[in-house]
């Protein structure tokens, strides 16, 4: 059937004429003339065309790469066996004088455009064409230059340089594309990994495939590789908890009892349910054969025994080794090997054992505190201010936080009997039994913001409490007596005593009563004072 393609061409060939050609070029001429218009060129004179006669000989056509084409074709043998003439079709088909515009694959598309405009479709009934057969039945004509015709689509696939075609119908492993080679196999890419393809569902219901070496599986419903023959022979790898996998040639791992199949990952790494009690949901395997479980993104290799003590053993990157709580706690055991054990000591001098893993221990209760979300360790905050736990800094530094914001507190209690905290801005404060933050400058004076009315209070080291009212006036309170006042700029004080009665006492040691507005000289300690007080106070009230 395949020869009678390619003879079919040929017969069709010899009535080409000198004049068909000549036409041809000349329209191939206006095609450029109008490209040449366009960039403002020329283009190269028409072709005369011949006239015809029915005399005409074959000798007298112009001599033409086409022509030599149809010579090449002419003196070739019209019978061959299917394998040489579809050596011998390709060889033809990669002869062709045209050029064509690159394949997405690094070959050629076939010379026809699209929709196909060739002397094979649509399909002549006197040119019996060839035909593949996808493994899904789907049924192509095969062109002498090797391309793929859809019947089904009126879809056209080239062959690239390679000899092969890529068809988009493959909805199942290795999607989209099958591969057809020159052979007519059929094969299916995964990862960059090629495959060949069987052409038949097998008798047990799957569709199997072959790797390079050879190997042979089919994929299950999951998606995994399942490998046959699916024996008990060949290599195994049991999880820590004795629960047994077959390695396959892949090197992923397959359940033996249920089919399942674990792939390897980027790093060659197979990943299987983590029965241990630790960790992340999934082992990763190690290609050692090593079991590893990972927490908050660190990795642990786990043991692949009991220990006699009756606890699972896990190892960090660093060898410390350690089991699991029933707390879910990290538990690690005296290392013969360690030189001493690291304290942390808290404000109020209780200790924990440092773990390494850097949690703490009450070496008391054996009670085993986690680290924070910032990888800090963590302790009872005992300090009576704060959150419910100490955060532990590198440099032992003990912190707590308080409406989000955070606090270092002191390790020692203050020779004033407070103990203190410091904020980020290094403020220092301790917090009194009403729980108000009492804060100290560093030339010793106190203040705190009042809660109900946010009034900042001051006290100075001699015990002057003063503050300024919404009005901008200072007010004091005098330690010794509890007199309230204000002083205005000439340092004259305006005084109430805690009866509620009034008196001033002027900045050159005059007192004056007060009745309303009127104040009259009670005692002085200078003879030069005026009988009355003459002035403004800062709350603006004038006195006579």
């Amino acid at each position: 059937m395949k020869i009678w393609i390619l003879l079919g061409l040929v017969c069709s060939a010899q009535y080409l004429s000198a004049a068909s050609i000549a036409s041809d070029l000349n329209a191939l001429r206006q095609q450029f003339a109008n490209a040449a218009s366009a960039f403002g060129g020329s283009a190269p004179p028409a072709v005369e065309e011949p006239v015809a006669t029915p005399e005409e000989q074959p000798a007298s056509e112009p001599v033409s790469a086409f022509s030599k084409f149809l010579s090449k074709i002419n003196s070739e043998p019209k019978v061959d066996t299917a394998t040489n003439l579809t050596t011998r079709v390709q060889n033809q088909a990669r002869s062709y004088p045209y050029s064509y515009p690159p394949s997405p694959y690094g070959g050629y598309p076939s010379p026809y455009p699209s929709p196909y405009q060739s002397p094979y479709a649509p399909v002549n009934p006197s040119y019996p064409p060839s035909y593949y057969s996808d493994p899904n039945n789907r049924l192509y004509n095969v062109f002498p230059d090797g391309t793929l015709y859809d019947q089904a689509t009126g879809q056209y696939y080239p062959r690239d340089q390679r000899g092969e075609a890529r068809i988009p119908t493959n909805t199942g492993f290795g999607a989209p594309y099958y591969i057809v080679t020159p052979d007519g196999g059929t094969f299916v890419e995964e990862n960059g990994v090629r495959y060949k393809i069987d052409d038949d569902v097998s008798a047990d219901g799957n569709r199997y495939y072959t790797d390079a070496a050879g190997n042979r599986f089919y994929i299950n419903a999951s998606g995994g590789k399942v490998f046959t023959p699916t024996t008990t022979q060949g290599p195994k790898y049991i999880d820590p908890t004795g629960k047994q996998y077959n390695v396959q040639p892949d090197g992923s791992l397959i359940d033996p009892t249920t089919n399942q199949v674990y792939p390897l990952n980027g790093l060659g790494e197979a990943s299987v349910p983590n029965t241990s009690g630790f960790g992340d949901p999934n082992y990763t395997v190690a290609p050692d054969g090593s079991a590893y479980v990972t927490q908050n993104g660190i990795k642990y290799k786990v043991d692949d025994q009991i220990s006699p003590d009756g606890n699972r053993y896990y190892t960090d990157s660093l060898g410390n080794r350690f089991y699991v709580d029933a707390n879910g706690n990290k538990v690690y055991p005296p290392n013969p090997t360690t030189q001493g054990v690291t304290y942390y000591v808290d404000p109020t001098g209780k200790q924990y054992i440092v773990q390494p893993d850097g949690t703490l221990k009450d070496p008391t209760t054996n009670q085993i505190y986690p680290l924070n979300a910032q990888g800090e360790p963590t302790a009872p905050n005992t300090s009576g201010f704060g959150d419910p736990n100490y955060a532990v800094g590198p440099d032992g530094s003990s912190y707590v936080t308080e409406n989000g914001i955070r606090y270092k507190v002191d390790d020692q209690i203050s020779p004033d009997g407070n103990r203190y905290y410091t904020d980020a801005a290094g403020n220092r404060f301790y917090v009194d039994p009403n729980g108000l933050k009492i804060y100290v400058r560093p030339d010793g004076v106190k203040y705190y913001t009042d809660p109900n009315n946010g009034i900042v209070y001051y006290q100075n080291p001699d015990g002057t409490i003063y503050y300024t009212g919404s009005n901008g006036v200072v007010y004091y309170q005098d330690p010794t007596n509890g007199d309230t006042y204000t002083r205005d700029a000439a340092g004259n004080t305006y005084r109430t005593r805690t009866d509620g009665s009034s008196y001033i006492q002027s900045a050159n040691g005059c007192t004056y009563s007060v009745n309303g507005t009127v104040t009259t000289l009670t005692s002085t300690t200078n003879t030069s004072c005026p009988t009355s007080f003459s002035g403004t106070s800062p709350e603006n009230v004038t006195y006579t």
